[in-house]
Formats: structure tokens, sequence, C-alpha cells
């Protein structure tokens, strides 16, 4: 994060906290939320209740979420590949329809 702060860039973080205890997983959250004041921070994680507030989460079927103060950006990846998803099958029946209709 020190050198994403030098640089006035962003930093990805892929689920980067696996294997640690509460203890560390806390004082982490604390650093980030502190980082994120200079840095964008990128979290890429399949446990978001770890690091997110209650009002942070996203609810299920929601795709993303924004926090009151609008400094956190929750995005359920699962969702909006189902979304994706969906979309595409739709596009692909209708195309299908369209090409028989033609």
């Amino acid at each position: 994060m020190c050198i994403a702060q030098q640089l006035q860039s962003a930093i990805v973080l892929d689920d980067h906290l696996t294997q640690s205890d509460s203890a560390c997983v806390a004082w982490f959250n604390t650093m980030l939320r502190e980082a994120a004041e200079s840095v964008q921070i990128i979290l890429i994680t399949c446990r978001p209740q770890e690091v997110l507030a209650a009002d942070e989460v996203c609810c299920p079927g929601q795709g993303r979420r924004a926090s009151a103060d609008g400094r956190v950006h929750a995005v359920d990846m699962a969702a909006v590949i189902q979304r994706f998803e969906l979309m595409r099958l739709t596009t692909t029946a209708r195309r299908s329809r369209e090409l028989e209709e033609a």
C-alpha cells in the first residue's frame, strides 16, 4: 500500500488474508480504510463479511452496493455474472427468433 500511496495509484488485493486470524483481519481492515483516504483499493474476496460493515455488504440478488458516505463500493461478482449470463441468453434467444422470422 505504501508503494501505491507514493505512486498515487490503485492497489488490487486478492483474498490477501485468507489464513489470518480475526485480530489480524481487524488490524488490516483499519489499515485499508486509512489507506483508502489516498489510494483506490480494489479488494477481491470470497468473505466480504470480514472486510465490509453490515451496511456495505450486498444483499442477495443485488449486484452492487455503495456505503452511505459513498466511499465504499461493494460488487457481488456472482450476481453480476448471473445477470450477464441471463442477458446473454435473452439476447441469443431474441436473435434466434429474429433469424427464424426473417
